[in-house]
C-alpha cells in the first residue's frame, strides 16, 4: 500500500513533490528525481504528460481526439467518390471527375483536409499554367471548388479554398472554321478521302454532334424518318428528323448513302477511331493549302459552325437544343420531350 502523502504534496499529481518552493519529479521507474522549479501549474503539466506517456501506454487524450476527427485529403478523396456516384452523371463524365481528383499530387493527399490553404491550390494550378495547360488548368480548378464545397457541406472545412484562387486565363489561338473553309477541305476529302469520312463531315455540320457520337451512329438508329442518339459525354437523348438540313446538305441523303450497321465505317465494316477521323480531317484541310493566323481548325470546330449557323437560319434555341446544351428558355422549339428525350422539331 502506498504511503499517505504529507500536506505540501496533497492535491499533486502522482510521482510530483513539493520540496521548500521547489516541485520535484520522481520518476518511478527509476526513482530518480527532476526539478521542475517553482511554477505550480507548469510543474503539474509537465508531471501529468510524463505519467500519460509512461503509464497511459497509449498517446495523450488531445492526440487521440485530434487523430479522430482530422480527415486528410486522401480520405475525402474516397468520400467525394461516393458523393459524386450519387449523381446520376453520364459515365465519361464520372471517369473525367475521378481522372481530375487522382490528379492532386500526394504531398496534397497526406495533409489534413483544413490545413488546404488558397495558396496550395495555387501553386497547383499554377503548375498547369506554366507548362501552357492553361485549359487543363480552368477544368482543374472547376473541379477542386466542387471538391471543397462538398467538404464545407459536410461540417469539414468553414472556407473553400480555391474560391480565393484566380481563374486563370485561356487565350484561345485556335482559329475558327467558316463555312467556306469547310466547303474547301469537304471538296479536299471528296478527291483523297474515302466515302464515309466526307459523309462524316457532313453529318457533323447538318447535326452538331461530337466525334464520339458520330462514330457510333447505326442504322438501327434510325426510326420513323428520325435519327435517335445519347450523347456518350452528357447522357442527353436526342431524336433528330431526317429531313434536317443546312447549307443545302440534308441528313437523310447522308443516311441513303450509308450502308447496313454503323453508318460510317471503314472498307472492313469497323468502326472509324476518332482518332482516324481527326487524322483525315487534318490531310484535307493541309490539302487546301488554306491559312490561318491561329492554330488551324479542328474536326470539333465543325460542331461550332453547325451551331452558328443553325443559330443564323433557325435560332439560338434552336442550336442549343441540337447540339444538347441545357437551355432555360422553353420555346416552341422544345415542343415534346418523352422519357428523358428531347425531339428536335422543324
Amino acid at each position: 500500500m502506498a504511503r499517505n502523502r504529507n500536506t505540501a504534496n496533497k492535491g499533486l499529481p502522482p510521482n510530483l513533490y513539493l520540496r521548500n518552493g521547489y516541485y520535484s519529479y520522481r520518476d518511478p521507474r527509476t526513482r530518480k528525481e527532476y526539478g521542475l522549479g517553482r511554477n505550480r501549474t507548469l510543474a503539474i503539466t509537465e508531471t501529468i504528460q510524463v505519467n500519460i506517456e509512461i503509464f497511459g501506454q497509449g498517446q495523450p487524450l488531445i492526440n487521440k481526439i485530434n487523430s479522430e476527427s482530422i480527415i486528410t485529403v486522401e480520405q475525402w478523396c474516397e468520400k467525394y467518390d461516393h458523393i459524386i456516384q450519387q449523381r446520376k452523371l453520364s459515365p465519361v463524365t464520372l471517369t473525367n471527375k475521378r481522372q481530375l481528383i487522382r490528379s492532386i499530387p500526394d504531398s496534397m493527399r497526406k495533409q489534413p483536409i483544413t490545413n488546404i490553404s488558397v495558396k496550395d491550390i495555387a501553386d497547383l494550378i499554377s503548375q498547369y499554367v506554366e507548362k501552357g495547360a492553361a485549359p487543363m488548368a480552368k477544368i482543374l480548378r472547376s473541379e477542386l471548388r466542387d471538391f471543397f464545397r462538398e467538404a464545407m457541406a459536410d461540417g469539414l472545412i468553414t472556407t473553400n479554398p480555391v474560391e480565393g484562387t484566380r481563374n486563370p486565363r485561356q487565350r484561345v489561338s485556335r482559329s475558327r472554321l467558316s463555312s467556306d473553309d469547310f466547303k474547301a477541305i469537304l471538296t479536299a476529302a471528296k478527291r483523297t478521302k474515302p466515302l464515309w469520312f466526307v459523309l462524316i463531315m457532313k453529318a457533323a455540320l447538318v447535326t452538331g454532334q461530337r466525334q464520339g457520337d458520330l462514330c457510333r451512329m447505326h442504322r438501327d438508329n434510325i426510326d420513323n424518318d428520325r435519327l435517335y442518339i445519347e450523347q456518350r459525354k452528357t447522357g442527353t437523348k436526342l431524336s433528330i428528323p431526317l429531313d434536317l438540313d443546312i447549307c443545302g446538305i440534308k441528313l437523310r441523303d447522308i443516311t441513303d448513302a450509308c450502308g447496313d450497321g454503323y453508318l460510317f465505317s471503314t472498307s472492313g465494316g469497323k468502326v472509324p477511331s476518332e482518332q482516324m477521323v481527326r487524322k483525315y480531317f487534318l490531310s484535307a484541310r493541309e490539302s487546301t493549302g488554306l491559312e490561318w493566323e491561329g492554330s488551324p481548325p479542328s474536326f470539333h470546330e465543325i460542331r461550332s459552325l453547325s451551331a452558328r449557323m443553325h443559330t443564323k437560319e433557325r435560332s439560338t434555341e434552336f442550336a442549343k437544343q441540337l447540339l444538347g446544351h441545357k437551355s432555360v428558355a422553353m420555346t416552341a422549339v422544345y415542343q415534346d420531350v418523352r422519357g428523358g428525350r428531347t425531339d428536335i422539331v422543324l
